[in-house]
């Protein structure tokens, strides 16, 4: 599918607020994604892009991953989530995590075609545009205790954390656990029993 018309895909809730956008995916989920979001958008049929949802993921799997002390000490001023490479998200990201917060602390977006520009990062979101690179990027990422997310098929066999992969309009969760550990994170076992596991 052209990326174009992959990035206009729309996902639809329904007025009793569960979702039709992603099927392969449990209802906790879709909590996650849906928890974002004001129960009065929830109560009304609302449509939403591939990329806001991912967006929601992005936010919600703080929830569930535990740092290390230096990355959540306090004088680290806000939660930083960066993008590698060319951007998928445009502003739809901006736009809905505006004014969210992780443990009292703002979240900041930070965009960047290095990645030694990201080392402050607690989530690095890889675009495929980085593939060739994936290899010194993952190995960089996970010495600065970085979770790494990708929705690229096979980055989580490569050695990304959390990749959201679209498959015949389905998305599926996979977690790299083994990496993980080796970025010294941890990775809630609710979260874990939601999804594939990739060794």
């Amino acid at each position: 599918m052209p990326e174009a018309e992959q990035k206009q895909r729309r996902y639809h809730v329904s007025g009793n607020g569960i979702p039709r956008l992603i099927p392969a995916v449990p209802l906790f989920l879709f909590l996650l994604f849906l928890a974002i979001h004001s129960t009065s958008a929830v109560e009304k049929k609302r449509t939403f892009t591939e990329y806001e949802v991912k967006a929601s993921f992005l936010y919600k799997f703080t929830k569930f991953i535990t740092w290390p002390d230096e990355k959540t000490q306090e004088n680290v001023k806000t939660l930083r989530i960066g993008i590698l490479g060319e951007d998928p998200f445009e502003d739809t990201i901006d736009r809905l995590l505006a004014g969210k917060q992780v443990q009292n602390k703002p979240i900041e977006i930070i965009r960047a075609d290095k990645v030694d520009d990201l080392a402050q990062c607690h989530i690095v979101f890889i675009s495929a545009s980085e593939e060739e690179k994936l290899e010194s990027i993952l190995a960089t990422l996970e010495t600065q205790h970085i979770l790494t997310v990708s929705d690229s098929q096979n980055f989580s066999k490569k050695g990304v954390m959390i990749n959201l992969v679209t498959i015949k309009n389905k998305i599926h969760l996979e977690i790299n656990p083994s990496h993980a550990k080796e970025a010294h994170l941890k990775i809630s076992s609710q979260l874990l029993s939601l999804a594939t596991i990739i060794e």
